[in-house]
This record gives C-alpha cells, structure tokens and sequence, in this order.
C-alpha cells in the first residue's frame, strides 16, 4: 500500500471514529432524556389513576381526564389490592422477578419489551393498592429509529467525503516527493552533478532533500578524490613499467655481452623493487582508509 493511500485510510477512520463517537454520545443522550420525559408522563398517569379511583366521583374524573385528555399509545391502567393473589397476577403479566419488585417496591419505573411501566402503593381506607400504568413510547422510538438512521448515513457520508478529501490533500503534499524520486532515479544513473531541490527547508522533505545532498557533495568530493588518486598512481606506476619494458625490448635487438646483460637485468630488478614498493604502499594506504571507516567500538560504550 502506498504511503498517499495509508494516509488517506488513516485520516478518513480517524474522522469516521470521530463522528461514531460524538454521535452515540448524543444518539444516547437522547435516548435517556426520552426515557426520561416517558417515565414522568407514565408517573403522572399513575397519579391521574389514582386521583380518579380515589375520589370517585364522575364531576372530578372527567375533570381530571380533560386535563390529562391524550393518552399513550397502547397505555394500560390496572389498580390492584395487595395480596398473595395479586402477586401471582403480576408474576403471570411480567414474570417473577420483576412482579416481585413491583410488588415490595413503593414506587418503580420498569420496562417490559417494548413497553414502559411504573407502579406505586397507595394506601388508602380500603387497604393498600398498587397502581400500575404501562405504555409504548412509539414518538420516541421512531425519533430514536431515525437518528439511527441519520448517523448511519452521516457516518458513510463522512468517510466517503473525508476519505476522497485526504487521498486528494496526500496528493497534492506527496507531490514533491515524486518529483524528488525521480531526481533520485536520475542521479542513481551516474548523473551524480545533480542535486534534489529544497522547496521548503524547514520541512521533513526539505530537510531530507538537503541531507541527501549533503551526501552527495561528500560522495562527490570522495570520487575526485579518487579519480586524481588513480590519476596519480597510473603515472607512479607507468615510470617504471616503461622502463621495464623498454630496457628489455633494448637488450632484445641484438646479443650483448655478459656484462651489458648484468646491467640491463640490474635495472628491471630496480625498476620492479620501485613498482613493488610503490605498491604496496598503495595496499598500505587502501588498508588504512578502510579501518578509519570502520566505527568507534567507544561510540557504543
């Protein structure tokens, strides 16, 4: 994977991790001050229940009902006495656990499915009374439903958006870096006079450009340095090979004495101990270069 394509994978999940995050924070922010708003409205149903089944009187219930007119979706009312018979009621409506809760507990807000409920104890002339209302919060579920839906797409937008936003901006950031590349290609082909050009020098890529031309300037200076190095030591060595040469081609034109012979050879051996000495100080300085390259041993003390 490219590093234009990393980078446009990264910002675009961060963005989408970002979006994710702040909207279940709100996705559940809503949510409580629905359940909220529901169990208040459950509470005060109760309490309309009670009112009405306390007074008993038809002047003050439809008072009451014209004040509380609408009603939930689904809303059930049931007043029950306590006793052994209305906890087996309550264990066949919600299942034991939760009929035992509602039945030691004063007051309760609970959930049944889909439906909500809250009980409370009345004690009244008559003897003690639950009251029970339950009801489907449908606006809040389909507000919830909808936000759902409108994160989901908001989340998909965002990352389709962000993600084309960060592979364009990688583009357009890594573009000096191509154009770098290729000057590289083209110094890695023997050109090495060119150098990398620095756009910006305070940047990561200006400061890579002006290293690596740094090094090029150190590798430059090195190669002349050798080129003039073997310059100079083809000349040292030519000296006395062509006089080797020459002096043997001498005494081959024609026989000598034993004597000439005895000077002639005495001058190629010369000649041979300068070249071998010329040698090995060329071995000599070749040695040295190379322990000097070597690192420090106290650098990694």
């Amino acid at each position: 994977m490219t590093i234009r394509a990393r980078l446009s994978w990264i910002f675009a999940l961060s963005s989408l991790v970002v979006v994710l995050t702040m909207g279940s924070l709100i996705y559940f922010q809503l949510a409580r001050l629905h359940g909220r708003e529901f169990s208040k409205r459950l509470e005060e149903r109760v309490a309309l229940t009670e009112l009405i089944f306390l007074e008993k009187n038809k002047v003050i219930e439809e008072a009451v009902r014209a004040r509380f007119l609408q009603t939930l979706d689904g809303e059930k009312e049931y007043v029950i006495p306590t006793s052994p018979q209305s906890l087996d009621t309550l264990s066949a409506w919600y299942g034991p656990a939760l009929a035992r809760e509602i039945y030691t507990s004063k007051s309760l807000q609970f959930e049944d499915g889909r439906r909500m409920g809250f009980s409370k104890h009345y004690f009244l002339p008559e003897g003690e009374f639950i009251v029970i209302v339950t009801a489907v919060d449908t606006f809040g579920q389909s507000s919830l439903l909808y936000l759902r839906k409108i994160l989901i797409a908001c989340a998909i937008l965002s990352l389709l958006i962000i993600g084309l936003a960060s592979y364009l901006g990688t583009s357009r950031a890594l573009r000096p870096l191509k154009a770098q590349t290729r000057q590289v290609s083209k110094i890695g082909q023997g050109r090495i006079e060119l150098r990398l050009d620095v756009h910006e020098p305070v940047d990561e890529l200006g400061q890579l450009a002006k290293a690596f031309n740094s090094m090029l300037d150190s590798l430059q200076s090195t190669l002349q340095a050798q080129r003039q190095f073997v310059r100079n030591a083809s000349h040292e060595m030519r000296n006395p090979l062509t006089a080797i040469r020459g002096e043997a081609e001498l005494v081959l034109l024609k026989p000598r004495s034993p004597e000439e012979y005895r000077n002639s050879l005495s001058i190629v051996s010369a000649e041979a101990r300068r070249l071998q000495t010329l040698i090995s100080q060329l071995l000599d300085l070749e040695k040295a270069e190379s322990l000097s390259a070597l690192p420090n041993p106290g650098m990694f003390s």
